[in-house]
């Protein structure tokens, strides 16, 4: 939790960590982080796909932080979801933007609450669980740090899906890019 609260005062600290920004390639990402989380998948029977494009989809940031970002939306679908369940993580470009969605079939969420889930020590429905209320508050403050946007849609029983909209870096003509950060940890 310490390294979540450091990682997001640095990234709402402004252009520090500036330096640091590289393209990160999501699809790769989406795949590595559902494969860290193999085990407990397997453990609560659930079904977990990852659907992107073939090639890269990049955006540009800091690795670690958005590999916790989208951690934190895959374990969130996995403590929801009950024995049996689907959870789908697909990643897509709209238009100047790549999408990270997260969508399972677990216990869904009231509506009128979907806005205080990004707020800080706000657990949901399932208060008791252990948690801190602190993941889905930090994940906004992740992803808005990397100008970005989170939101979430769902109903109690029928599952919810979080999507995750960061802008896709503008081709530079005539300067040869960054090296890319492809997630190949696992």
């Amino acid at each position: 939790v310490l390294d979540d609260l450091l990682l997001s005062a640095s990234l709402t600290a402004g252009p520090a960590r500036l330096s640091q920004r590289r393209p990160v390639d999501l699809v790769a990402l989406a795949r590595s982080v559902a494969a860290e989380e193999a085990d407990r998948v397997r453990d609560g029977r659930l079904t977990v796909t990852v659907d992107g494009p073939p090639q890269p989809l990049f955006v540009t940031g800091i690795e670690s932080a958005l590999r916790r970002a989208v951690g934190e939306l895959l374990a969130n679908a996995i403590s929801h979801t009950p024995q049996g369940g689907r959870i789908r993580v697909s990643v897509t470009r709209s238009g100047r933007e790549a999408e990270l969605t997260v969508a399972d079939t677990g216990s869904g969420l009231d509506p009128a609450e979907a806005d205080r889930l990004f707020e800080r020590f706000h657990r949901g429905g399932n208060g008791g669980d252990g948690r801190y209320g602190l993941g889905l508050a930090l994940l906004r403050e992740v992803v808005t740090g990397h100008g970005g946007t989170v939101g979430v849609t769902g109903r109690p029983g029928r599952g919810a899906r979080f999507t995750i909209r960061l802008p896709c870096p503008p081709p530079r003509p005539g300067r040869p890019p960054a090296p890319p950060v492809t997630a190949d940890r696992g």
